[in-house]
Order: structure tokens, then C-alpha cells, then sequence
């Protein structure tokens, strides 16, 4: 026979149920009401746990991340190329593109003021897991001699940037590409960064 929820059980479900709403209406919007309910506890079950708004945010949002899985992963070959800069770009754009990860986004960033630390954990769990991903790639290349690079986080950092490039400013403001426009500036994005690192017999040829 199934027994009442436990202390621990019903402040997580009152913690997910929170960052839900929190990223559909944003922290002002969110009424501790609304939250309540949804979790199907009382206010005073809320604030018992809580405390403020703030500090209500915080655990939510600490929660919510802890259990985000932003992975980018790439076919791998027993030939290491260049093009998987490309599918790996590709994935980054599809993957930054997601109407979640836009809202995700713009949530923390609407918060900085209130709680910097997470949009700084929310980095760290997306864009730092990217960065080290390619980091890795990178690697893979030069170990194969495609590319020469002295510095492999920065010019992982470069090759983010250029991946991110006018899309990101578009995303931000809800203007949607294509996939064929996204696949047309992740080439020409690798095809820069081989011109500055590729191996000189690999140059032009992405």
C-alpha cells in the first residue's frame, strides 16, 4: 500500500514543478500559487521548505540544471576528417536552436541581477560542455594531422564563436533560420578556421 509522499519526494516535486513555471512565465510572472498548486502542495508548504521567492528560485533553478543533459556528440571513424567539424556544428545549431534551450536561455538571462550564479552554472552546463566537447575534436585532428593548432581551447573558443555568429542574435530575438541557411554557415565557418589551422594539404578541401 502506497504511504503518503515523503518530505524529501514532495519538495522535489514542489522544485520541478517550480522551474517549470519559472521557465514558461519567467521569475516575475511566477506566483507562488501557481506552483503550489501544480505540485499540489499548499503556500505554506512553500515557504516552509523556502523561505523567499528568491531563494525558492534558486533551488528550483539549482535543481533544474543539475538534471540538464546538454550533450553534443559526433559519428567517429576509424579515419579521423575535418568534416565532422561540420556535423558537429550542425548538432551545436540544432541543439542552441531548440525552443527549450532559447527560453532556458533568456530565463537566466533575465535573472542575472537577481542571481548571478546561475547564469553562470547554466554556462557551464551548456556552452563550457560544448567548449570541451570540441576541445576533444580538435584533438582527434590533430592527432590525424588535419589541423595544426598550438592552443586547443582557444581556437575551440574561435570555432564556437563563428558557430554561434548572427544566428545568436537572431535566435534572441525570435527570427527563425533554415536548416539549409545553418548547414551553408557552419561550412563556411569550418572552411575559415581550416584556413587559419588546417593542415596545408587539407586547406579549401572542407
Amino acid at each position: 500500500m502506497r504511504g503518503r509522499p515523503s518530505d524529501t519526494a514532495k519538495r522535489n516535486l514542489t522544485l520541478d514543478s517550480a522551474a517549470e513555471i519559472f521557465l514558461e512565465t519567467g521569475y516575475e510572472a511566477a506566483s507562488i500559487e501557481a506552483i503550489a498548486a501544480r505540485a499540489g502542495v499548499s503556500k505554506v508548504t512553500v515557504y516552509k521548505y523556502f523561505g523567499t521567492k528568491r531563494e525558492f528560485y534558486q533551488a528550483a533553478m539549482t535543481r533544474w540544471l543539475s538534471n540538464l543533459r546538454c550533450e553534443i556528440n559526433v559519428s567517429r571513424t576509424a579515419q579521423v576528417h575535418t568534416d565532422e567539424l561540420i556535423e558537429f556544428g550542425i548538432k551545436i545549431n540544432r541543439a542552441v536552436s531548440s525552443p527549450a534551450f532559447v527560453n532556458s536561455e533568456r530565463r537566466f538571462a533575465s535573472t542575472h541581477d537577481l542571481c548571478p550564479d546561475l547564469g553562470v552554472a547554466f554556462l557551464r552546463s551548456t556552452w563550457s560542455k560544448f567548449h570541451a566537447a570540441l576541445v576533444e575534436l580538435l584533438a582527434d585532428l590533430q592527432d590525424a594531422r588535419c589541423i595544426v593548432v598550438s592552443d586547443l581551447s582557444l581556437a575551440a573558443e574561435q570555432l564556437l564563436s563563428m558557430f554561434r555568429g548572427l544566428g545568436d542574435l537572431e535566435r534572441r530575438f525570435g527570427v527563425q533560420g533554415s536548416e539549409e541557411s545553418a548547414k551553408e554557415r557552419t561550412t563556411a565557418a569550418v572552411r575559415t578556421f581550416l584556413a587559419a589551422y588546417g593542415a596545408l594539404d587539407l586547406q579549401g578541401k572542407a
